[in-house]
């Protein structure tokens, strides 16, 4: 057992002692040949110009050094390749493709060597132990248990038990047990625990912590459209034109779609062409705009307290706010709901809830002082609401669905609504709501029109 760990270690020397020698090439001119056979760099079929011969096939004991491989490269410990492979490479180890990484040169001499050899490249399938990493470009298949990285644009399938790296763009997909990092464009997908999108995210993150500078979408009016979706527990990015569905989503400028517990955002400016800021679903929603708390009455619940969180989408830079191109001022409001009843004869004692409503106050004019701005509204919404029939908390099904839809008046300081919904009550090991405007009832299910006033604050 100790004899491998010494002879792995060897093997992570050699690797790194390969990169600072070759650092000190400055040209190494292209060979071919059909087959190596080596057990170290340098002890090879070849000797020491392994590295100048492009090999169909590199069998390596335990490490081997060429200019690159066609179809095959096997080792123990490392694969290292100065210019561009192709093909699979298996290795114990590390598969490294441009392995001359440029160390100790000056800025005139490594753009003489990439001139002279090009932009080392992969294009096939690398299998390690530890690691893969292509100091260029790579398109195909990168696994490893540790780390891969390409330090230029990547394009293909990445898999790694600790990371996936690329420093320009991605298009494809990085699966990584811990994280995936884009220094630019991600055009696909990354799944780990941690996802970062340099620039542009145009696809999907799904982990635990997602990041990135852009999130595309509608908003952008591209020639090319993209959408770019966050799903995690944390979700954050500076733009968001996409959509991000977690536990907590975070967005500078936001004009796409925040789904989630607590939405922290900032509405995008009013710029001609991005006329419409996004939308907030979620529970706590900071950053609101237009919030509201409503008391009001139902046929079921003589009180019912609200508050709402949202965001107005489409107010202008303006100084009353009201949209340039739009007849309505529109808001999108999350509701927080709660209810009680207060005689004994009353069904349900209390309930809980959460809805989403869509407001449209009428504009009159642009004018900051128009008196009638948002005199007259309505506004459609759906309501999910927690029915406990006894003062204690029901764990079991009660669950009343309505769609609503309510119009206004507004004085200076509140407005005054009325409306009407239609009830869907779903419930189960209890006997239905005694209603005599019932309109269906099925074994747990019963429909029926209902009414609700209040005012709004």
């Amino acid at each position: 057992m100790k004899k491998c760990y010494v002879i792995a270690a060897v093997g992570v020397v050699l690797v790194f002692l390969c990169l600072q020698v070759n650092g000190q090439v400055t040209k190494i001119p292209m060979k071919k040949r059909k087959v190596q056979f080596s057990t170290f760099p340098g002890v090879s079929t070849a000797g020491f110009e392994s590295a100048e011969y492009t090999y169909n096939y590199s069998i390596n004991l335990f490490s081997g050094m060429t200019a690159g491989s066609k179809y095959f490269a096997f080792a123990l410990i490392s694969n290292l390749g100065t210019r561009s492979s192709s093909g699979l490479q298996l290795a114990g180890l590390a598969n490294v493709i441009g392995s001359q990484s440029y160390l100790h040169m000056t800025n005139g001499e490594v753009r003489e060597l990439k001139d002279d050899q090009g932009t080392p490249s992969q294009k096939g399938i690398q299998i390690a132990g530890l690691l893969n990493m292509v100091r260029g470009e790579s398109s195909g298949i990168q696994v490893t248990a540790g780390m891969n990285a390409v330090y230029r644009n990547s394009s293909g399938f990445h898999l790694s038990g600790l990371g996936n790296y690329a420093g320009d763009n991605m298009i494809g997909v990085q699966l990584g047990g811990l994280y995936n990092v884009t220094g630019k464009l991600v055009m696909g997908m990354q799944i780990g625990t941690l996802n970062k999108a340099g620039d542009r995210l145009s696809g999907l993150q799904l982990g635990v912590l997602n990041h990135a500078k852009h999130l595309e979408g509608k908003a952008d009016h591209s020639m090319v459209q993209s959408f770019g979706v966050q799903i995690g527990i944390i979700n954050h990015s500076r733009t968001n034109n996409g959509f991000q569905v977690g536990l907590i989503n975070r967005a500078r400028d936001m004009r796409g779609v925040q789904f989630g517990l607590i939405n922290i955002f900032k509405p995008g400016p009013y710029n001609g062409a991005n006329r419409y800021n996004g939308i907030p679903i979620g529970l706590l929603n900071f950053g609101s705009a237009d919030s509201r708390l409503r008391i009001s009455r139902s046929d079921i619940l003589p009180l019912i307290a609200e508050y709402t969180t949202g965001n107005c989408h489409n107010c202008s830079f303006t100084k009353s706010r009201m949209p340039i191109d739009d007849r309505f001022y529109k808001t999108n409001q999350n509701i927080l709901i709660a209810g009680y009843g207060f005689s004994a004869t009353d069904p349900v004692k209390w309930a809980v809830g959460y809805g989403f409503q869509r407001v449209y106050y009428f504009k009159n004019s642009m004018s900051a002082n128009d008196p009638k701005n948002m005199k007259y509204f309505f506004s459609p919404s759906v309501r999910f609401i927690h029915l406990n029939r006894q003062e204690k908390f029901d764990r079991t099904l009660s669950l009343l669905a309505q769609f609503q839809f309510e119009v206004g008046y507004r004085f200076s300081w509140f407005a005054v609504f009325a409306g009407a919904n239609v009830n869907s009550y779903f419930y189960k090991d209890r006997e239905p709501l005694e209603l005599p405007n019932e309109l269906a009832r099925g074994p747990r299910h019963q429909v029926w029109p209902g009414y609700v006033f209040g005012v709004q604050f």
